[in-house]
């Protein structure tokens, strides 16, 4: 289980259909729903986070990362790129001075189960879809 709205006691999830705020699969198979609808719904890799690219896969030198402490296999690493937008890898080996880093998505390559209760369906408003997401309870807060 990677996440649950229900286990954590948090809010339901907030979506604005067809603003490509979730994965695709799971908006298709959401819209038409209704509140109170459940239902299970098996989306494919090709239809959340895609296959695993190898050019995100990349060797370099440990000193070219500016990381203070010891690497781990495993650890994620978080930064910004040139354009300063955010980064994240995932240190996947690391042998004598060389480090090998996974920018895939986490959950590239796997297909993904929800077990879904619509709680409410609403028109969003002008603002949400100018934002293009959700305002309000369960959603991003102005």
């Amino acid at each position: 289980e990677v996440d649950s709205s229900a286990k954590h006691g948090s809010r339901p999830m907030a979506v604005l259909a067809e603003a490509g705020n979730v994965v695709p699969g799971l908006e298709r198979g959401l819209l038409g729903k209704k509140k109170n609808d459940r239902f299970e719904l098996q989306v494919p890799a090709k239809d959340a986070f895609g296959d695993p690219k190898p050019e995100l896969i990349e060797t370099i030198a440990r000193e070219a990362l500016p990381v203070e402490g010891d690497l781990k296999v495993g650890m994620l690493l978080s930064g910004r790129d040139r354009q300063g937008r955010p980064l994240h890898a995932v240190v996947t080996a690391i042998q004598d001075n060389q480090v090998t880093l996974d920018r895939n998505h986490p959950l590239a390559g796997q297909s993904l189960s929800f077990e879904i209760t619509v709680v409410g369906v609403r028109e969003a408003t002008v603002e949400e879809k100018e934002h293009r997401h959700a305002h309000g309870p369960g959603g991003h807060q102005h």
